[in-house]
């Protein structure tokens, strides 16, 4: 047995003394070394290393690829896995939970999560998102302040109404 130092990660490890040995410690780092190489390869040819297909905009990546790997990236980490996201689209209608406008093309929803669980809610857009949800979450107290002050007029309507019924009726008797 010698000690060899993996050619990916750097770590240490045993292997029997044998013709073609191997310079990975795991599999997982053979296969991370072969990726690298084959997106090296795409973009010395001017290609995005992703999809292979459009010219690399910014490092060794298309702008769309770029977008998309932003999009995934932030979804993975709020627990939101794509086959709940475009599930959730799906029963959605493409539309925001909240306020239900339908969202433009080109334009995608928002993931909301709970901050302190990081549950997975439903798809918002960012108005609903951000100062909505995102305000009254951080500031409970302010969500009560509005349903009070939106109740207290819904009372008073209310009361009006029935006191213009109550005169509305003296006068027709």
């Amino acid at each position: 047995m010698i000690q060899l130092s993996c050619s990916q990660c750097g770590a240490e490890f045993e292997v029997e003394v044998r013709k073609g040995s191997r310079k990975y410690c795991a599999l997982q780092c053979q296969k991370r070394a072969a990726h690298l190489a084959r997106t090296a390869r795409a973009a010395a040819k001017g290609f995005c290393a992703h999809c292979k297909a459009r010219p690399r905009t910014t490092g060794t990546r298309c702008e769309t690829c770029v977008e998309y790997a932003k999009h995934w990236s932030r979804l993975k980490k709020t627990g939101w896995t794509r086959e709940r996201f475009e599930r959730a689209v799906v029963e959605q209608g493409n539309r925001c939970f909240l306020c239900r406008r339908a969202r433009p093309s080109g334009k995608a929803l928002n993931a909301d999560h709970h901050h302190k669980t990081g549950e997975p809610r439903r798809l918002l857009c960012s108005t609903c998102n951000y100062r909505t949800v995102g305000y009254f979450e951080t500031n409970p107290d302010y969500l009560g302040r509005v349903l009070a002050y939106i109740d207290r007029d819904i009372l008073i309507t209310a009361l009006e109404f029935v006191e213009r019924s109550d005169s509305e009726r003296s006068l027709v008797a």
